[in-house]
């Protein structure tokens, strides 16, 4: 079972384990929809599937083992091709703040949170 989330609710679910500064810093510029003058790494990835004809679909935080966070993004290509790429959660969530795409967290990874 999978629940939509804010960025804001994920972000303090795994703050703590999984966010970088770099990324939260990353996240907190998108959210505020910050531009800088030339391109940081994560708006570099964005840029480049643009160029390549793929969208971003939706993020999901898949998994919680050993106090890692594990995630999926989820691309769709411009011939209508799904691709799913791992990656860590910070940069996934990341990703899907600057393409206004939606985050989802599985139910599982909300209750060990919890408990962890």
């Amino acid at each position: 079972t999978w629940r939509d989330r804010s960025v804001g609710d994920v972000l303090a679910m795994c703050v703590d384990d999984a966010i970088g500064f770099f990324e939260a810093q990353a996240i907190d510029r998108f959210v505020k929809e910050e531009h800088y003058p030339r391109p940081m790494t994560h708006d570099l990835f964005l840029h480049v599937l643009e160029a390549l004809g793929a969208k971003i679909e939706k993020v999901e935080v898949t998994n919680l083992k050993d106090s890692t966070f594990f995630s999926v993004v989820h691309l769709e290509t411009s011939d209508g091709r799904k691709v799913e790429v791992d990656a860590r959660p910070s940069d996934a969530i990341a990703f899907a703040t600057a393409a206004k795409a939606p985050i989802f967290v599985a139910e599982q990874v909300l209750s060990e949170s919890a408990t962890a």
